[in-house]
């Protein structure tokens, strides 16, 4: 009788330390074929930085840590995935991260800027590229033209701008829609579009590949853009610990640190 008492006690010790037990969700967007962005995903996840700074100990000796990584081609979708509370943090460039910022203040959260990656001053990265036998060569002869870019993204508000300074109307002297990379390369190949602006390493790519020929360089914008070029890419945090009190944006800082 008293070894089952014994039993019963145990299991239900086990029973209450399993109910306190906490299972933490660390669900990551990263953009593993974007070059700038491979220090704030890429690096860590295979180097397996996270585990070293996640703390297993105090408050968190019984805590349980669910890390989900999921990549993507451009910032929007990660964004929707941020809204949708399916992601915790991200990396993405200066436009789509403003894009972000918004999106969910509109949706009644909060988005926080945690540490820039890398940049370029001149702007380069960006670009805009035809089908290689195109007789386009500047952006002046792209009016009426289409031209695909993944929306939202630090190409789409590179295009958006160098279309302005040609003085064309984004809105009524080209036709813009939404194309991923790899969407755009088929598309290129097989000349369903006119132009196509991609980021890095897309807009290189597909000049290396043979299929296209780039007429547009981020590093060409005028002086007056250059406070608005693509400047740095940059990581961003979600809520990632919001029933504990641990400094989670400083463990990220650390992981980055220790990738870079």
């Amino acid at each position: 009788m008293k070894r089952l008492a014994s039993i019963a006690g145990l299991a239900l010790a086990i029973g209450l330390s399993a109910a306190r037990a906490e299972t933490i969700r660390i669900a990551i967007g990263t953009q593993d074929t974007t070059i700038n962005c491979a220090t704030g995903g890429l690096l860590i996840r295979e180097l397996g930085l996270l585990d070293k700074y996640l703390p297993h100990d105090g408050k968190y000796k019984d805590v349980t840590y669910d890390v989900q990584w999921k990549n993507f081609t451009s910032g929007a979708p990660l964004t929707n995935e941020m809204v949708a509370d399916k992601l915790d943090i991200g990396s993405m460039a200066d436009f789509p991260g403003s894009a972000n910022a918004a999106a969910l203040q509109k949706a009644g959260k909060r988005t926080v800027f945690i540490t820039v990656l890398s940049g370029s001053t001149l702007g380069s990265g960006n670009g805009i590229v035809v089908p290689k036998d195109s007789s386009i060569t500047s952006l002046s002869e792209l009016r009426g033209r289409t031209i695909s870019v993944p929306f939202a993204s630090t190409a789409h508000g590179m295009l958006l701008r160098a279309v302005k300074a040609q003085g064309l109307d984004p809105e009524k002297d080209v036709t813009i829609i939404t194309q991923a990379p790899e969407v755009a390369g088929p598309a290129l190949q097989a000349n369903k579009i006119d132009a196509h602006a991609d980021f890095v390493p897309f807009a290189e790519l597909f000049v290396h590949r043979g299929f296209a020929r780039k007429i547009y360089d981020g590093s060409q914008a005028s002086t007056r853009l250059k406070r608005l070029r693509d400047l740095a890419r940059f990581d961003l945090f979600l809520r990632v610990f919001s029933k504990r009190s641990c400094s989670s944006s400083q463990i990220w800082t650390s992981v980055f640190c220790s990738g870079s």
